[in-house]
């Protein structure tokens, strides 16, 4: 880059001098009198950068460039002191505001404890910010069909966030998903929450084996700041925090013989998952890889010679070929990354440069040697972001250390508080220039759990951590530094810290003394605890008395169509992919179809060993009916045969003047498929075809209204419902009713209504508002022989609802739904009691 003097170059090139790291230039003597102007000029466009300028009249004068002496001569000519300033005290410091520390302060702050969540951005969310826009995916993205998305701080945020892009979409795309937003709605919410944006972690002080203080920066103007604290979390991705403790790290991959991990090396060694570049577009309603424009006329591109050169043979392995490569090409993508020996935790700096180059490279392989560049003949590179989206830097060590056997076996924990579903998504070590293809193994798991130990310090003693902080081994991490599984182990570290003021011990004395404690609290708090039910002995209504003015008995009726779309047949298969009890007879199905003239009508039932298995060739039935013109009605298929599997599928061949309804329902573990020409299938998981079966899965579930207190507030991966739901024949409003065993004080009533936990928050774009989804509805207390209203909610989107009103004594309590998001049932997951909702106060 050039230094224009007053609009004209200097005559000095900067940044081309060839050494590595940060240096000084000398720009020459210049005669300057009078205002001048300074301009910084990048000249190459690939990110040249300056941090200072000094203007001397002492032709000796050379400025430092170690880095301590640096802080202190910019201290000296800035005129901002470098001296430390006494901030405040707080009983909980979050460092790290991703989805993990987002989660762990607003936790810490809800339970009572006075909390700081430091970011040394400008804006909340992490990797999941509007800055670099990586979506919050976790298990349901995974698991097609399963009601398995995590809930608590990040379903609110998340939903928070659908709701304010439906608002604001133009058309029926919403913006894109990112938890800035919320997250800043969120921390100005809690009273006890402060955030310090813009402040760089510099160093923490310890007593013994426990932090005391940390030191802050200001990214913007120098300034120092220390706070002192009684708890503190570590969710920097990095685990900054954790290393000027002393705390125990791992970084890069352990050996295959300290954890048995079938993938690890033969021996230990530094080599990490890259990060990738990810920025976003001026109105923020998309994030992108890179950009690049289409011209009238063809556009060369001319490496320059610092490009890498890919691998003659298998580099294309798994990168996708035809339609799907050149839109790749277009807008780049995730497997854009380094070779993993690349220092991203000590060297950021240079690895940011790294996938510059490597983003170049990727472009100038496009342009100029993929067999179909001339697609691209006319398009240029536009913009490369500049951010970087990591996926792993240290790791700190627990009393457990979370491996890749863990959740490929879905080991369960006695300390488990939350789960994990995500693939073992551990990408090539040699990035861009792998031949393995760029996912690596990308082994899929079950449903698995974390444990608790994996969040906190082995050897200090008033350290958690989240996030990709988590004492996880490297191939582990691949499941555990997901975005939503950060947000679980974030919640249940701030909720863990703020348990510990409260018992006076440390995060390992939770583990020790108080874990029920910990797992009933993120359960009452809506994150989901694998295989622990509310046991909550403050929650009045679990063993009250429960009725309804009606419940739902069948899974499906025709009459339940939301979005009436005709699908035809005449290009396409279509079918529908189900649960089932493994070993029962299904006896028949009706499809809802029209047709415009007579036809054949082709049904094919096949069984699945798991819940995305599409392989089975052989039809356990195969049934032909005829259909006649202008008929618009359901149409009975008898089977009669015995589904040995777990799941099944079932499909229509294709035929021309024959259509199928859509827009069911998206009844529990099942989805839509189709398929043309092509050998593969397509999924689509946020809408059903209209069909019935005979008998329906699940056939024993009820949709009663004890379910509401029967401790489980989703459905379960064995199928049953666990809510109460009103009868579709009834229209709303309808309403549930609980008797608690004796007259009590009440002060605090919380719902758990259906967000639909098959899809995932990013996909649910397309349908914010799910429509199952409690929309309008009043709760009542019966007082003295009449009932009095004590919440009247309208434009509800939130599947968890807290609310707190005036004490009162009651023994009865009833919840009226009177309108959804569009289903026409009432669906309620939970329902508890409290006599008080106030957080304990840490004091």
């Amino acid at each position: 880059f050039g230094l224009l003097v007053n609009g004209r170059d200097s005559g000095m090139v900067y940044g081309a001098q060839q050494e590595p790291g940060w240096t000084w230039q000398d720009g020459g003597v210049h005669e300057l009198s009078g205002a001048v102007g300074l301009t910084l000029h990048d000249k190459t466009g690939q990110f040249g950068r300056c941090s200072s300028v000094i203007l001397t009249r002492d032709l000796n004068y050379t400025p430092r460039v170690d880095v301590e002496a640096f802080k202190k001569e910019r201290a000296r000519l800035t005129g901002v002191s470098d001296r430390i300033r006494r901030g405040k005290a707080y009983d909980v410091i979050v460092v790290g505001a991703g989805p993990a520390g987002g989660c762990a302060a607003i936790a810490a702050a809800r339970m009572g404890a006075k909390t700081a969540l430091i970011s040394d951005r400008p804006v909340l969310g992490g990797n999941a910010s509007v800055e670099i826009g990586v979506p919050v995916q976790g298990a349901a993205k995974k698991h097609h069909g399963k009601p398995v998305r995590e809930t608590g701080i990040i379903e609110e945020a998340g939903r928070i966030e659908l709701a304010e892009g439906a608002e604001k979409a133009l058309g029926r795309e919403a913006r894109h998903f990112t938890v800035s937003r919320p997250f800043e709605q969120m921390a100005n919410a809690e009273p006890r929450l402060d955030v310090f944006e813009n402040s760089w972690l510099e160093d923490a002080r310890k007593e013994g084996a426990q932090i005391r203080e940390v030191i802050l920066r200001d990214t913007l103007t120098g300034e120092r700041t220390v706070l002192s604290g009684k708890m503190f979390i570590d969710c920097s991705g990095d685990a900054w925090m954790g290393y000027h403790a002393g705390a125990d790290e791992r970084v890069g991959r352990e050996a295959r013989s300290e954890f048995n991990e079938a993938e690890a090396p033969d021996q230990a060694d530094g080599i990490t998952m890259s990060g990738c570049l990810r920025g976003a577009s001026k109105d923020c309603c998309r994030n992108f890889f890179y950009t690049t424009a289409k011209a009238a006329t063809p556009q060369p591109f001319n490496p320059p010679p610092w490009l890498y050169d890919f691998p003659e043979v298998g580099w294309e392995n798994g990168r996708g070929t035809g339609e799907r490569l050149l839109g790749i090409a277009q807008h780049g993508t995730w497997w854009l990354e380094h070779t993993g020996d690349i220092d991203d935790l000590w060297n950021p700096e240079f690895a940011r440069d790294e996938l510059i180059r490597v983003n170049y490279a990727f472009w100038s392989h496009m342009k100029n040697k993929w067999p179909g560049r001339d697609q691209l003949a006319n398009y240029s590179m536009e913009y490369i972001p500049f951010m970087v989206g990591k996926r792993e830097g240290r790791r700190l060590m627990g009393d457990y250390v979370m491996n890749a056997n863990d959740a490929l076996e879905g080991r369960t924990f006695k300390d488990a508080i939350g789960h994990t579903g995500w693939s073992l998504d551990v990408h090539a070590p040699k990035g861009i220039l792998s031949t393995i293809g760029p996912n690596g193994a990308n082994l899929k798991i079950p449903i698995g759990e974390i444990p608790y130990r994996c969040l906190y310090s082995r050897n200090v003693d008033n350290l958690l951590m989240a996030g990709r902080c988590a004492s996880a081994t490297h191939e582990a991490l691949g499941t555990v530094r997901i975005e939503a599984s950060c947000a679980v182990t974030g919640q249940a570290a701030g909720t863990a810290a703020a348990l510990a003021l409260l018992h006076k011990t440390t995060p390992r004395g939770v583990y020790e003394k108080h874990l029920d404690e910990l797992q009933q609290q993120l359960l009452k708090d809506d994150q989901h605890v694998p295989g622990v039910p509310n046991r909550d002995p403050a929650d009045l209504a679990r063993d009250a008395e429960v009725r309804a003015s009606s419940m739902r008995t069948s899974a499906m009726a025709g009459h339940m169509v939301q979005k009436e779309r005709w699908l035809p047949l005449s290009k396409w298969h279509r079918g529908e992919f189900f649960r089932w009890e493994a070993g029962k007879q299904l006896q028949s199905v009706k499809l809802y179809l029209e047709a415009a003239a007579d036809r054949d009508v082709t049904l094919h039932v096949r069984e699945a060993q798991d819940g995305n298995d599409l392989s089975a060739a052989k039809d356990v039935a195969t049934i032909t009916r005829k259909f006649s013109a202008g008929a618009k009605e359901w149409v009975e298929f008898p089977v009669n045969a015995v589904v040995s599997s777990p799941y099944a599928w079932l499909y229509l061949e294709a035929v021309d003047e024959v259509q199928w309804c859509s827009g069911a329902p998206v009844r529990f573990g099942s989805f839509r498929i189709y398929k043309g020409k092509a050998p593969s299938w397509t999924t689509v998981e946020v809408s059903s075809m209209v069909l019935q079966l005979n008998p329906e899965p699940g056939g024993a579930v009820k949709w009663q209204p004890a379910n509401v207190v029967n401790g489980v507030a989703r459905p379960t991966l064995d199928g049953k419902a666990n809510c109460w739901e009103s009868d579709p024949g009834r229209a709303l409003p309808q309403w549930i009713e609980l008797t608690l065993k004796r007259p009590s004080k009440v002060g605090a009533i919380h719902c758990v209504f259906d967000t639909d936990l098959t899809e995932s928050l990013p996909t649910q774009r397309r349908d914010p508002f799910p429509a199952a989804c409690v929309r309008d509805y009043t709760l009542e207390c019966f007082v003295n022989g009449a009932w009095q209203q004590v919440v009247r909610t309208c434009g509800n989107f939130q599947r968890f609802r807290r609310h707190q009103f005036t004490q009162i004594t009651t023994d009865k309590i009833r919840l009226t739904v009177e309108a959804t998001h569009g289903a026409p049932t009432a669906s309620v997951f939970e329902i508890r009691v409290y006599a008080d909702g106030a957080p304990a106060l840490m004091g």
